[in-house]
């Protein structure tokens, strides 16, 4: 059960410091698909988007985001802790029945 607390909490913390990177990056990807370019760099896309919607708008769409990490990583940290376990001990497994 602490796995999947962690896991789900851990997902949450991970987006909720770099969903503005990634909004940022999504605007850079889609920039001058409808005509000139608008950003220079990944800094002047910040600016802008904070002069356009202050702090608020490096934000937009992250309650979505956020109920879709719980639960995506409260099932991949046990998934991977119980797929490490099996793995090391078919290893260990393999290591013993050579000698």
């Amino acid at each position: 059960m602490h796995l999947i607390a962690a896991g789900g909490i851990s997902g949450m913390l991970s987006w909720g410091i770099n969903y503005p990177i990634d909004v940022v990056k999504s605007r850079i990807q889609i920039d001058g698909m409808d005509g000139p370019r608008k950003y220079r760099s990944s800094m002047c896309c910040a600016k802008a988007l904070h002069l356009q919607t202050g702090w608020t708008g490096l934000y937009r769409g992250v309650s979505a985001t956020l109920f879709r990490a719980f639960p995506t990583n409260a099932a991949m940290l046990p998934a991977y802790s119980i797929t490490l376990s099996l793995l090391t001990r078919l290893r260990a497994e393999k290591h013993v029945s050579q000698y």
